[in-house]
């Protein structure tokens, strides 16, 4: 793919996912069919902003190599989306490339790939959603932060809820995303503001603002946002 690879560029963002207990899954092949079909799906929606798409290690891991982060988290979001709550965990790795960019990362090495495998590596040990490791420690820290109060929210998603966000976040209007969920617009309405929606929102945006701040350098600017990020999202939460 490598749409928008500059061979002048310094860092890139490993996205790497690891399917969470998929040895222990019954129907094995079915979930390994669910993965390809979620790979597929993702590399066609993205194939203009993916440097590297998605590919299937031959265990349960899925890598892909994008140019900026906040590209990188539209598309983990994107992927995360296709499966029920907590099948992946995932880790963003940023950093440089030693080798040529080929069709696969996995043909490929460089700091990038080996900060997603410590950041995989916290995500295990610390049951996290998602780790990012190379901004720099107190960066670093910052980010991870915000994505742990987005998993916060999440955790406390029923699978029906879950289903809501990403059929609502996949659709135009809410009338379409009820219509294709079976639920009429109020109960779609109610179910939305029991899961957070709209302050769910308000935090992801932030993080991807966050995300560019602290990509570009600009950490003071990123300390301040994060300020005004906590006392609006504070005030935004709503009673279930």
């Amino acid at each position: 793919m490598m749409n928008i690879a500059e061979n002048s560029q310094t860092n890139w963002v490993v996205i790497l996912g690891d399917q969470v207990r998929s040895r222990e899954a019954i129907d094995r092949p079915s979930v390994l069919e669910a993965t390809r079909q979620a790979i597929d799906d993702v590399n066609s929606r993205f194939q203009n902003d993916l440097t590297i798409p998605f590919s299937l290690s031959q265990g349960d891991e899925v890598q892909a190599l994008a140019c900026t982060p906040q590209i990188a988290w539209d598309v983990l979001e994107a992927f995360d989306s296709s499966f029920a709550g907590g099948a992946f965990r995932y880790a963003l790795g940023i950093g440089s490339i030693s080798t040529a960019l080929s069709e696969r990362t996995w043909d490929m090495d460089g700091t990038c790939f080996h900060r997603a495998r410590d950041a995989m590596g916290a995500s295990r040990d610390e049951s996290r959603w998602v780790t990012v490791r190379g901004f720099g420690d107190r960066e670093d820290a910052i980010v991870n932060g915000v994505i742990r109060s987005l998993q916060i929210v999440r955790e406390g998603w029923t699978g029906r809820q879950r289903e809501a966000y990403s059929v609502r976040r996949r659709s135009k209007l809410q009338i379409e995303a009820a219509e294709t969920m079976g639920l009429s617009q109020a109960t779609l309405s109610k179910m939305l503001k029991s899961a957070q929606y709209r302050p769910y929102l308000e935090m992801e945006r932030a993080l991807r603002d966050l995300l560019g701040l602290v990509w570009r350098g600009q950490y003071g600017e990123s300390q301040e946002m994060i300020g005004r990020f906590v006392n609006d999202v504070a005030d935004g939460m709503e009673e279930p």
